[in-house]
């Protein structure tokens, strides 16, 4: 990709096209690891992307440190399933094991899910 070879990075690509479709004031970019990130946010979430590191520790550690943050009725997205053997094998094992999200869609290889659910802890 050009841009990652000029600039290192393509965060500069990801800002503009927040500014093009005019989405500043729904999407919150951070710069930081998963866990950093994670650490400090509080709100909820409506739209979850997970497309980091694509081990199955990784993902499996991304959905543990964001899925609580996901409001009934938001939705997981999953990319590079079916490319990817980590996070394809964790994503297999979460909807085989979940009680609280069901798949929605999967095309090509993303696959979107649903929190259908909350947390049995949440639900006292």
């Amino acid at each position: 990709i050009p841009a990652i070879v000029e600039t290192g990075t393509t965060f500069h690509k990801f800002q503009e096209n927040i500014r093009s479709f005019d989405l500043e004031d729904y999407v919150v970019p951070i710069k930081a690891s998963s866990e950093e990130a994670a650490a400090n946010w509080g709100g909820p979430i409506r739209l979850l992307f997970i497309d980091g590191d694509h081990t199955y520790a990784a993902s499996r550690l991304d959905f543990a440190l964001w899925s609580p943050h996901v409001v009934l009725g938001g939705l997981i997205a999953f990319h590079d399933i079916g490319y990817w053997e980590g996070v394809t094998q964790f994503y297999k094992d979460l909807m085989a094991t979940t009680t609280e999200f069901k798949e929605i869609v999967g095309i090509g290889g993303l696959s979107i899910i649903e929190r259908t659910a909350l947390p049995a802890a949440d639900q006292d």
